[in-house]
């Protein structure tokens, strides 16, 4: 053994081939000898070792003379430390004899060179003169639109548009066809940039495509895996006074922008900030906030104040020239806005900076109006659109979905509208919006490590339940305050409001109609919390949910890994039910609210995810990047309501089911769901009655916004990128 290992290590230093290589060019038995006589391996009892088969080799059969060879202890060997030779002497592995090796080889290898630069040269003026004229016809054409933005947009916006008009809004009979559902399977992931935990499968492990993996889709996916990697240059162009913002957008993406659902008879005022704060983008974010103040007659009085906060970005560090993010705007009883407050930034001391607040007609007003509402915007789609909807639940109840049901389960049929191709958005989502030098990274002012800490910060500020979960000792009471957005709402948001505004009456009445269906449709098939006990795909598929949520959430919940075993029936079922309807409502009603913001991604003089300090506007590049980023995050899904047969889904409930417990289950779960069609017109009729009598010429401040994050006929069934 020591002469083979002092033989290999001389040929080692001759040759420079490595001696794991030297093992297999050597005689077959003078390698088999060294092989044998290398002390063996050692490993733990309890931790087998891996083929490269991935079988262990403790699981594979042995023969009675393999079991006599193999050694009753097994000892790990130990190998001596080596101190540097002293004193120490540099090596650069050159010598004046290996030096003239080397010397002789490059002469005698020279014509070659000559010879190949000869033929590469003429072989590079032929195809500069062939590819040429094209070349340049394409330098051109990218010159003479868009020149405000860099090659990543402009590429990110042709490639969508090419999409968008060769594609067609896909309806539940046409496209979600029981035979392309793929079995119960593990699938391929990949982790997003930025975030903790987050794995994101790929877009070749959708359903519903026929011809999964070809020449051009490969070609697509490799486009789109390495379109980010185009650098991003700043421009700093500004809209001229006068100048549309809107108009300006809409001539290059107006082909393909979404319509705009909401309506502000205008956008700037004070009173569009109580539009913005309790009927639009903030109305989730509602909060009530005491402030002592001085009455008239000098008495202190507690005065209550609603407050809609995005003072947590205020530290993010932002590009040079850009404001920073943050400001928290404060209403009265009457909801008016009275103030806003900005948290300056921490001192180069160390020391936290001065709160700045700014009130109705004071200098900076309007300034501070639309700091605020930019704020707001990008925490909003940040935070709770592409983190909360996307990257954290909406992507950990796809996955237990297919990974924990088979594609006959009722849980699995029952949810494929609602998670249909959203596996292809959020792997979209992770290559466009979330990796660096991506659309997202591009539309914010945020820096790279700026980017890193909003994604570290955004499960601590998400308000999904997860706050008002940790305060429950009771298990419970802990799945519920977790799950069901009722009780959420009931018990957590109605009693820090006072009373719950039309926004929040709208979500809980939303909230109760899904929830109404969803128990008619386990109802159908279980005949109630022991019967869906039985079911181990359900259970399966409530603990890998509520993991996921929970390893991307922040440390409120990181006891929740211990429940699942604790479950009683009872929980278990209100936990699914509740988990079901949540992820529903999540993926309609809450991505209208958070996620369709064509009134605000349209208009740089209304929000901007970037605008230069001072600037009560974006830049052209700015607000072309918030357009391009809404127009490719709008693509048509199948609707909610049904409308035409083609948008009637219910042929996907299965007529059996092993578990099952009740007779003629797909009837009563057909029911259930043309019940639910009922409770959306009538919704329907309800909340546009609202719009209209808020929209009337004889409306009245602050009767005189209206909602749209939960009317029926504009929500889709499932997300959207």
């Amino acid at each position: 053994w020591t002469k083979g290992v002092d033989g290999r290590q001389s040929l080692v230093r001759l040759t420079g081939i490595p001696v794991y290589a030297l093992t297999w060019t050597l005689p077959w038995s003078v390698a088999t000898s060294m092989k044998t006589a290398t002390p063996p391996m050692v490993r733990a009892p309890d931790m087998p070792s891996r083929t490269d088969s991935g079988i262990s080799d403790d699981a594979k059969p042995s023969t009675a003379a393999a079991d006599a060879e193999a050694p009753a202890v097994v000892v790990q060997h130990s190998f001596a430390s080596v101190q540097p030779d002293l004193p120490r002497k540099p090596n650069y592995w050159i010598s004046c004899c290996k030096a003239c090796v080397l010397l002789c080889l490059a002469l005698l290898c020279q014509p070659i060179w000559f010879g190949t630069a000869i033929v590469l040269s003429f072989a590079l003026t032929g195809v500069s003169i062939v590819a040429g004229l094209p070349i340049v016809f394409l330098i051109l054409y990218f010159y003479s639109f868009m020149p405000h933005n860099d090659l990543y947009t402009q590429l990110l916006l042709l490639s969508y548009k090419v999409l968008f008009f060769a594609r067609y809004k896909p309806t539940a009979r046409g496209d979600m066809l029981p035979g392309l559902l793929r079995p119960k399977e593990q699938l391929e992931k990949r982790a997003i940039a930025y975030a903790v935990n987050i794995l994101v499968p790929l877009s070749s492990e959708e359903e519903f495509k026929k011809d999964r993996i070809t020449f051009t889709s490969t070609l697509g996916i490799l486009f789109e895996e390495n379109l980010h990697r185009l650098p991003y240059y700043q421009r700093n162009a500004a809209f001229a006074p006068g100048e549309d913002p809107v108009e300006y957008v809409m001539s290059y993406v107006g082909d393909v922008f979404p319509n705009v659902n909401q309506i502000y008879r205008e956008k700037t005022s004070d009173e569009a900030c109580t539009q913005l704060a309790f009927f639009g983008l903030g109305a989730h974010r509602i909060e009530v906030e005491t402030e002592t103040r001085t009455d008239e007659h000098g008495n202190e009085v507690e005065a209550k104040m609603y407050v809609v906060r995005t003072n947590q970005l205020s530290q993010l560090p932002v590009r040079e020239g850009f404001e920073t993010y943050g400001g928290d705007a404060y209403f009265d009883a009457e909801w008016r806005i009275e103030k806003i407050a900005f948290q300056t930034q921490i001192s180069s001391e160390g020391l936290p900076g001065p709160l700045v607040t700014v009130r109705p007609g004071e200098r900076g007003w309007e300034y501070a109006k639309f700091c605020w509402r930019s704020s707001l915007f990008s925490f909003v789609t940040l935070v709770d659109h592409l983190y909360g909807v996307h990257m954290q639940a909406g992507n950990a109840c796809v996955v237990a979905m297919r990974q924990q049901l088979s594609k006959d389960h009722p849980i699995r049929r029952f949810l494929t509208p609602f998670s249909f191709q959203t596996i292809s958005v959020n792997d979209n989502a992770r290559n466009n919006l979330v990796n660096p030098r991506s659309m997202g990274p591009r539309c914010f002012a945020l820096t790279d490590i700026g980017m890193d800490l909003a994604w570290s910060a955004a499960p601590t500020l998400l308000q999904s339940g997860v706050e008002a979960a940790k305060a429950q000792t009771d298990p419970k009471l802990y799945w519920t305050a977790l799950l069901d957005r009722g009780w959420y709402i009931e018990n957590w948001v109605k009693p820090r409001l006072g009373k719950l505004t039309p926004w929040w009456e709208q979500a809980l009445e939303f909230w109760n109609v899904q929830k109404a269906f969803v128990t008619a449709f386990m109802e159908s098939y279980w005949s109630g919390p022991e019967a869906l006990l039985q079911d181990k795909e359900a259970f399966k598929f409530l603990v890998q949910s509520v993991s996921i949520v929970q390893s991307t959430s922040s440390d409120a919940i990181t006891h929740l890994a211990e429940l699942p075993a604790e479950l009683s029936a009872e929980i278990f079922w209100d936990a699914t039910i509740n988990l079901i309807a949540r992820y529903t409502n999540l993926v309609t009603a809450g991505h209208e609210q958070v996620g369709t913001v064509p009134v605000y991604a349209q208009d740089a003089s209304f929000c901007a995810f970037a605008w230069k300090k001072g600037e009560m506007m974006a830049t052209k590049q700015a607000a072309l990047n918030a357009a391009v980023l809404m127009a490719f995050t709008s693509t048509p899904m199948p609707p909610l309501m049904r409308k035409t047969e083609e948008d009637d889904w219910s042929f996907l409930f299965p007529s059996e089911w092993k578990s099952a417990d009740v007779p003629s289950p797909k009837a009563r779960a057909d029911a259930a769901y043309n019940q639910f069609q009922a409770d959306l017109a009538r919704l329907e009729v309800k909340y546009q009655a609202f719009n209209d009598a808020a929209l009337a010429a004889d409306a009245t401040f602050p009767n005189n916004f209206g909602i749209w994050a939960h009317v029926p006929s504009l929500l889709e069934c499932s997300v959207s990128v």
